[in-house]
């Protein structure tokens, strides 16, 4: 089995949430601590049944984050900010440009009118490695 990754500690997620909100006036609150530990949980089952890519890995963490909404604001962001930190917590970083609207495609992931495959395809050639 590969080195296992570097999980993100549910803690900085929501220390991240909490400054996202905070830098826009909007109130931080973990609405439920349960499903963000669910959300957290899914790349480590993806790579516990033999996911071994890291784009893949931080997708579904971010598609979970997303759309568990734990936190009373700022879920999508927090959300696309966990997928960074994870990627880089695993010696990755990206280099978006502006040709994606990223907050589409979140909502669309959300919102059940793409898939975290099609999340995958569209981020991968943003991620670089460091």
């Amino acid at each position: 089995m590969p080195n296992e990754p570097n999980w993100l500690p549910i803690e900085a997620v929501i220390k991240h949430n909490r400054l996202e909100v905070e830098a826009t006036g909007e109130g931080h609150f973990v609405r439920e601590p349960g499903l963000l530990e669910s959300a957290l949980a899914r790349p480590r089952n993806f790579f516990g049944y033999g996911e071994e890519d890291i784009v893949v890995l931080a997708v579904t963490l971010m598609a979970g984050i997303a759309q568990a909404h734990a936190f009373e604001q700022g879920n999508k962001r927090t959300a696309f900010a966990a997928m960074r930190l994870f990627l880089r917590a695993n010696g990755y970083d990206t280099s978006f440009d502006d040709t994606v609207s990223w907050a589409e495609e979140i909502i669309a992931l959300v919102e059940h009118r793409t898939t975290e495959a099609d999340f995958v395809r569209t981020v991968r050639p943003f991620v670089v490695e460091r």
